[in-house]
């Protein structure tokens, strides 16, 4: 929020005619200062919330494999052990960007009432036109989103259909070794390739 004011403490240091050498090395420090104290916060921020998302990923996925351990997953009919680990390794894993949602849902209102109140502070009335554009590009990005995530339903859905086949097909070898068909099978599938 400072460095806006600041900006434009230096375009109008560098537009006028009285040109104090210590006042402008102070606007370049403060905006050196500015930029590195907002860059150490934000980087402070988005560890935290990285490691908010790890803890609860990690968290989830504990709970996953504590409960499948507790009921037999080969005899159960509701949840394969393909499911379970489509649960552990794609949806808990999702859980890691948590923190910067969270932060988004909170700070983005904030953000654009700044933004608002600095644009109309800097340019007047005609700031209308930059939230006209902001308004379009938010119907645009939602758009998308909702196209993206359909796409995302597909692939998920294609992911889990191959995770259930080859869990299918290694219970299945696992079947034939144990019972020692080996040579059956393959007697079975050079009859079929031929």
């Amino acid at each position: 929020m400072l460095l806006p004011n600041i900006t434009k403490l230096v375009i109008s240091y560098v537009e006028g005619n009285n040109k104090d050498l210590e006042k402008g090395i102070l606007l370049l420090a403060s905006i050196l200062i500015l930029k590195f104290s907002q860059n150490l916060a934000e980087s402070h921020l988005f560890y935290h919330f990285a490691l908010l998302g790890y803890n609860v990923s990690n968290g989830l996925s504990m709970c996953i494999f504590s409960k499948a351990l507790k009921y037999p997953t080969l005899s159960s009919k509701e949840f394969q052990l393909s499911e379970l680990i489509n649960y552990s390794q794609v949806d808990a894993q999702r859980m890691t960007f948590l923190g910067f949602y969270t932060s988004a849902i909170i700070f983005f209102p904030i953000q654009l009432g700044v933004g608002i109140y600095l644009m109309y502070s800097f340019i007047g009335i005609s700031f209308l036109a930059g939230i006209g554009i902001i308004l379009l590009m938010g119907l645009f990005i939602l758009v998308n989103s909702k196209l993206n995530a359909k796409a995302n339903e597909k692939l998920l859905a294609a992911k889990d259909k191959r995770m259930k086949a080859t869990t299918e097909i290694f219970n299945l070898i696992r079947f034939i070794k144990v019972n020692a068909w080996e040579k059956y099978f393959f007697k079975k599938l050079n009859r079929a390739r031929n």
